[in-house]
């Protein structure tokens, strides 16, 4: 990986980590060294309010998955899942 593409995937996972955190989620990266069965080596999305996971549950999610979930197939942010205007 060049210089050029590291900051453009850390750009991506800081822009997305900002974007979850507004809308009540965190995103972890799995820091195992060699994948296995459920340590994939990618990234899990939490719910912070119930600490649960959302998608990613063996660290199976890449950048990409992660932008298709909170920023949808359009690119439109997601609607928090927690907070004002949120109803059960």
């Amino acid at each position: 990986m060049m210089v050029g593409e590291m900051t453009t995937e850390e750009t991506r996972l800081r822009r997305l980590r900002d974007q979850a955190a507004k809308a009540g989620y965190a995103i972890r990266k799995d820091r195992v060294r060699q994948p296995r069965i459920n340590h994939l080596g990618g990234y899990m999305l939490i719910d912070i309010h119930s600490n649960s996971v959302v998608a990613g549950s063996r660290f199976n999610l890449t950048l990409k998955g992660l932008e298709k979930l909170l920023l949808g197939p359009k690119g439109d942010k997601v609607r928090p899942r927690h907070g004002p205007g949120y109803s059960f």
